[in-house]
């Protein structure tokens, strides 16, 4: 059974009721610098006053931090070490922090390394948010009177966003990893996948085309081969509910705990939503004009397309620079229909249970956002200052821009640079050829 300790991130995190000072940004947020080998230098901005992490992390395993026990048993029994980038990175994303981190490349596994530790970090959210609503839900049932605060208005909690359906089996796979239990014996503790079949039919997919196969395209980039193998459908959009001894597979958006999609296949079903709504609404007050403005404005209303989308507590966006590729106005859209409190609740909405800082419409406020990209750009930057409104910090680590020997001087001749103490374009251009071409019309300027 969960214990309740203020040491644990995610209950410091969510159980934290925040004051409206932070939420209106009158208070100033503080500035740090952290470094490491692995990450580089990272810029951390948060008006928290809990300590700042520490780079590079101290700790060199995964017992240090508040992990559910089944995870650790899982990856120790898997014999797996984690690299120092990944425990760096991991003890930021474990405090809550948003984490933009634009050196994800496809040297030595970076992506899947990381891809690695996000997963648990997911996985460990989830499991703690359902483990102790059942915890609260035994308390209640001896004690009706107990006042618990440990739900939102919908089920989802984890949203991540991913270019191509090879995207989604890689993750997957992290998932198993992490919820198999490698020990035979143990039967009664393996784990339950539903669809399991369907979805290695749907996700599933043949290799690229290379030399061996005489394939039309033939590429030997290690970056082609990274991004266009498996299944590159850009049109998906998976719910997956999560428990410790089961995986199922395609449920409905009501009863999912993770959402992975791409951002076409997410705006796709909001434009359906709103097209069905829209219907409904339209013939159900047909009988007057009035009321159709109200119930068209009502149909195009975040809080009734994206309910289900209320309570998402942390994003993931893998691989960003693909996904600017695509069209990124998919993801903006997504990303602003985020966490609005929705204007009719769902069968199993039971507001006794939902948080004060769910009720006040701050659910934003308390939501992660990790991005991954290869590469960095003022729009990306853009996206993440927008949206990572994390009361608990924001931690912007720096591009690295490898120089590899292909940087050198041109010339070793010097710059002269000359002020011309004239600004109509015509008296410049006099000025030029009065005064500085005769000294290159010699011989030893030709050519």
């Amino acid at each position: 059974m969960e214990t309740a300790t203020r040491e644990d991130p995610f209950l410091s995190h969510f159980e934290t009721l925040i004051d409206e000072a932070q939420i209106n940004k009158k208070s100033s947020k503080t500035t740090s610098e952290l470094s490491s080998l692995s990450l580089g230098s990272c810029q951390l901005a948060s008006t928290s006053t809990d300590k700042s992490p520490i780079l590079p992390c101290p700790h060199t395993n995964l017992d240090s931090f508040a992990i559910k026990k089944s995870l650790l048993s899982n990856i120790e029994n898997s014999g797996s070490q984690l690299t120092p980038l990944q425990m760096d990175f991991f003890s930021l994303i474990h405090k809550y922090y948003d984490v933009y981190y634009p050196n994800r490349t496809n040297s030595n596994d970076v992506g899947e390394q990381l891809r690695f530790v996000i997963c648990l970090h997911l996985i460990n959210h989830v499991l703690k948010t359902r483990s102790r609503v059942l915890s609260h839900n035994a308390k209640l049932k001896e004690n009706p009177d107990l006042d618990y605060r440990d739900q939102g208005f919908s089920r989802p909690k984890v949203l991540i966003i991913v270019p191509f359906r090879e995207s989604v089996r890689r993750i997957i796979n992290c998932f198993e990893n992490l919820l198999l239990t490698n020990d035979d014996s143990e039967k009664n503790d393996q784990l339950q996948m539903s669809h399991r079949k369907r979805f290695k039919e749907e996700y599933g997919g043949s290799e690229i085309d290379t030399p061996a196969n005489d394939g039309k395209f033939q590429r030997t980039s290690d970056e082609y081969n990274e991004i266009f193998s498996g299944n590159i459908d850009d049109h998906f959009r998976l719910g997956i509910s999560v428990t410790r001894k089961s995986l199922k597979f395609f449920q409905s958006v009501y009863k999912s705990d993770f959402l992975i999609v791409s951002p076409v296949g997410l705006r796709t079903l909001l434009e359906k939503r709103r097209q069905k709504r829209k219907r409904t609404q339209t013939s159900d007050n047909s009988d007057s004009d009035d009321d159709d403005q109200g119930q068209d404005s009502s149909a195009n209303n975040a809080s009734t397309i994206a309910d289900f989308l209320s309570s998402i507590e942390c994003v993931y966006i893998d691989q960003l620079d693909i996904l600017s590729m695509q069209n990124l106005d998919h993801l903006f859209f997504i990303l602003e229909n985020l966490n609005v409190i929705p204007q009719q609740a769902t069968a199993t909405t039971d507001f006794s249970r939902i948080r004060h800082w769910s009720l006040n419409g701050w659910a934003r406020f308390y939501r992660q956002l990790i991005v991954l990209s290869s590469f960095t750009s003022p729009l990306f930057l853009s996206l993440f200052h927008r949206f990572a409104t994390n009361y608990a910090g924001q931690c912007l680590i720096q591009p690295h821009f490898p120089l590899n020997g292909y940087i050198r001087p041109l010339s070793a001749f010097p710059q002269l640079f000359q002020r011309i103490p004239v600004c109509d374009p015509t008296l410049r251009f006099n000025y030029f050829v009065e005064h500085i071409l005769p000294r290159f019309d010699t011989s030893t300027y030709d050519h």
